[in-house]
């Protein structure tokens, strides 16, 4: 995470062995990183993640939170869209690719 005026670094955050597939930035400076099968969170203050939200099969391409934070959207290579409530990291809704 860089400081856009100074550009200096202000925090890095690390996925382990995992390369990240898509990044989103949210509401009070969450940070969502989807990588193989699962969304890591994390939140405004530390550097090690404060979630693993794991259902997808395959790498993570997309991740979006709501306006108001409280909901993450996940899409992976599997076809699905899972929607996450952020508070107790649960999966609250399944988008299955069509047919």
């Amino acid at each position: 995470v860089w400081d856009a005026a100074s550009g200096a670094e202000i925090r890095r955050l690390s996925t382990g062995s995992d390369r990240p597939e898509a990044v989103a930035v949210g509401p009070g400076g969450r940070v969502a990183a989807g990588s193989a099968g699962a969304v890591l969170v994390w939140d405004g203050t530390g550097e090690e993640p404060v979630s693993r939200l794991a259902g997808h099969r395959g790498s993570v391409l997309a991740v979006a939170f709501s306006p108001d934070g409280r909901t993450l959207a996940s899409g992976g290579m599997d076809g699905v869209v899972r929607l996450w409530q952020l508070g107790t990291g649960l999966e609250v809704l399944t988008l299955p690719q069509p047919h």
